[in-house]
């Protein structure tokens, strides 16, 4: 997984383009579909924003989606947090789990498993908690 040696990705369009790429086919392997963004990530100019936030999104299906916000390493950030977010899309409610991550092996294998969960269906508030605080310190 050359991905987890990316270091800075914010000021670096290759890094960042690779990271997307990651995790579009995180997603797709895990969840066994294709990614569908529901994101417009670009300024007005059409220029793509890139700062983590978020870098991946997908659809699961018209009314759930994931978000994947990404940050480069910040020890005064928690490296992994997760929650459930209700918003709007195409007019109609819409909820996404949401997870923000700083990448090393150990928060990689905790998101898969945290989209494998809520692309089945079965990610409860309890294990999504337990998540949480296993990461606040």
């Amino acid at each position: 997984m050359e991905v987890l040696a990316i270091g800075n990705f914010v000021d670096n369009e290759q890094n960042y383009t690779d990271l997307v790429d990651f995790w579009t086919y995180t997603f797709e392997t895990v969840a066994g579909f294709p990614a569908s963004s529901y994101v417009n990530n670009q300024y007005g100019n059409g220029e793509d924003i890139l700062d983590g936030n978020p870098i991946f999104t997908s659809k699961i299906n018209s009314l759930r989606g994931i978000r994947i916000i990404q940050s480069e390493q910040d020890v005064e950030e928690p490296v992994l947090s997760a929650w459930m977010n209700e918003t709007i899309i195409d007019g109609h409610g819409f909820e996404e789990l949401v997870i923000a991550i700083q990448l090393n092996l150990e928060t990689y294998t905790e998101t898969v498993q945290l989209i494998k969960l809520y692309c089945d269906g079965t990610l409860t508030p309890f294990v999504l908690q337990g998540y949480n605080e296993k990461y606040q310190g």
